[in-house]
């Protein structure tokens, strides 16, 4: 039985940790007779340096709230998953979310990665911020131990393409050790067919990253289309912001009330600024509805370059309105849409079909 020691931050097998993801990894290998130990890469962080970090950030001193490469973190960190390999003495090393260089050689070391700094930077909010001094080094000392532990990995699994392309023609890494195996949908399909008629808009997100996912600009490009009279709606499920006609907002509801959204909505909506990968892209497609978003990132793969979804090329609340009007007129295109995306995820996008991927590689 290969033993493996699976680490990330947080509760590896909290299911609200990183979209569940680590414990949907942790289930399907330990079902695979796999010996799993999770291990949070925070464990040693002290509750002051915690709140130190929170205050740092809020006074704009650093860039990151809280990661095992941040410069005041990474020798604690370091040190103390040395500690761990050396006690658990596994086969094998799961960096699942965060991950930093092991020097144990004799430790195979695997890396599960959606996203890397250097391109989310170039989309973030604090990316002037980063070009000042002090914020500059930290942000090169950050991307250098990040570039540092994807050289030192025997494997590196992606969730996306795009994170594949870009670790092999941006950071140098050696394409033969970076497998996309991309990952699964945490609900089931819908089996019924879809009504397209009702002109529902759904975005999911979390409180405070309105910006970050999108929000602010969806809902400059949906008061352009009531103001034209368009009958339009629009869900908002994570977050609550100051009421307005057309726009229903779902904060603190049980998970049924988004997949029941799912179920109903026309488009899924989500022009997210800095979404690297975007899960919800993939549930929305598992019921039948075509998604919308900006042409960065993995999103126009998920969208199938066009055939699932509507790729909006700049940040424009008109360009935006303008793909959503078009798409709701064709009610059609928009059932082959999405009876076609959803072919595409029940396909691809499949745990078990994502461990089994994995698993050819973690021997």
């Amino acid at each position: 039985m290969k033993k493996i020691l699976v680490v990330g931050s947080g509760d590896q097998r909290n299911p609200r940790t990183w979209s569940g993801t680590p414990r949907k990894v942790i289930d399907l290998l330990e079902q695979r007779g796999y010996e799993i130990i999770d291990y949070d890469i925070y464990t040693p962080i002290t509750a002051f340096q915690r709140i130190c970090l929170k205050i740092f950030f809020k006074l704009k001193f650093v860039y990151v709230r809280m990661t095992a490469k941040h410069p005041f973190l990474y020798r604690t960190c370091e040190k103390s998953l040395a500690n761990k390999i050396k006690q658990v003495q596994p086969d094998g090393v799961l960096f699942i979310s965060e991950n930093i260089k092991i020097d144990n050689t004799q430790v195979k070391d695997y890396i599960y990665v959606d996203a890397l700094l250097k391109p989310l930077n170039a989309y973030s909010p604090f990316k002037e911020r980063t070009k000042k001094l002090g914020f500059r080094q930290f942000y090169h000392f950050y991307e250098d131990k990040d570039i540092e532990s994807y050289k030192r990995a025997d494997i590196i699994f992606t969730l996306n393409q795009w994170t594949k392309d870009f670790l092999e023609h941006e950071y140098k890494i050696d394409s033969r050790k970076i497998i996309n195996i991309g990952f699964g949908v945490n609900l089931l399909p819908l089996k019924e067919d879809k009504d397209y008629d009702q002109n529902l808009l759904l975005i999911v997100l979390r409180k405070g990253v309105e910006k970050l996912k999108g929000l602010y600009l969806l809902l400059s490009a949906f008061r352009l289309l009531r103001a034209k009279n368009i009958d339009v709606q629009l869900a908002v499920v994570g977050t609550q912001l100051e009421a307005e006609p057309g726009v229903t907002y779902y904060y603190n509801q049980p998970r049924n009330i988004t997949t029941e959204l799912f179920k109903k909505c026309t488009l899924y909506t989500m022009p997210a600024l800095d979404e690297p990968n975007g899960i919800t892209y993939l549930e929305a497609l598992a019921n039948k509805a075509p998604i919308v978003g900006l042409n960065r990132f993995a999103f126009p793969e998920f969208a199938g370059f066009g055939e699932y979804g509507f790729i909006c090329d700049k940040e424009d609340p008109y360009e935006l309105s303008a793909l959503i009007e078009k798409a709701l007129s064709d009610k059609p295109l928009l059932k082959k849409m999405g009876e076609d995306g959803q072919k595409f995820v029940m396909d691809k996008f499949r745990w078990e079909k994502t461990i089994d991927n994995m698993s050819k590689f973690i021997k």
